[in-house]
């Protein structure tokens, strides 16, 4: 099943060498990329460990976002893409040799260019619509964060700050009241102080770290934080 996601460019990997593509067109793309705040295209990626992904398609374009990110570390950190997992490769392999132009046995070969044209033009349409519907969701929960984050902002304790300074065990012991698990309250605190700043900057960096706090779980904590503590004294 193909999951639309951003994915951090440090976490993929491709197995065909980068030599293998012009630099030239890898320079060219990477500053599309960055005038355009990210792909047209998004990648295609496999699972293959805990954050971290293989290019299944879109290897110039996995390149020219390395390039991208070390003109511009912050806009370019992460990548529009698609990622499968391991069970559904070969299906997806398939989807990209018809879209690649490459044929499939048939008895009829009139029959089967028809069929090949009218199954890519579905499948573009239902890829177009998919980004969209991403799209307007991450628009959606950027507004309702924003809101929130000013509510819990005006209050009397911030929430991200907190975050950014609780020892663990203040980390696990007030996240549990809303209802985080302790598990993901670890995972939040280890991958802080992993970070060099020790810090996070937003919270759409926590949803971006793939630890189990989803944006909506996100939201519903914000919501529960701001109803406690987000009284104006």
């Amino acid at each position: 099943m193909l999951k639309f996601a951003t994915v951090d460019v440090k976490d993929i990997k491709s197995e065909q060498p980068r030599t293998n593509f012009s630099e030239e067109d890898i320079e060219k793309l990477a500053d599309l990329i960055l005038a355009n705040d990210g792909l047209l295209r998004p990648l295609v990626l496999k699972e293959i460990g805990i954050e971290n992904c293989l290019v299944l398609d879109g290897h110039l374009e996995y390149y020219a976002s390395v390039r991208a990110k070390e003109k511009d570390p912050r806009k370019a950190e992460m990548v529009n893409a698609f990622v499968i997992k391991p069970k559904d490769e070969k299906a997806i392999l398939r989807q990209i040799e018809i879209l690649r132009g490459k044929t499939i046995p048939s008895s009829s070969p009139q029959l089967q260019t028809d069929s090949n044209s009218n199954w890519i033009s579905s499948f573009e349409t239902r890829l177009q619509q998919n980004v969209q519907e991403q799209s307007q969701k991450n628009r959606d929960f950027e507004s309702r964060l924003a809101l929130l984050e000013q509510q819990t902002n005006k209050g009397k304790k911030d929430l991200l700050s907190f975050i950014n300074s609780a020892n663990k065990q203040e980390l696990i012991d007030k996240l549990s009241i809303h209802q985080i698990p302790t598990a993901k309250s670890e995972a939040l605190f280890q991958t802080r102080n992993q970070k060099e700043s020790k810090k996070f900057t937003s919270f759409q960096e926590i949803v971006n770290l793939k630890i189990g706090l989803a944006d909506k779980t996100i939201l519903k904590l914000l919501d529960s934080w701001s109803r406690i503590y987000g009284k104006l004294d």
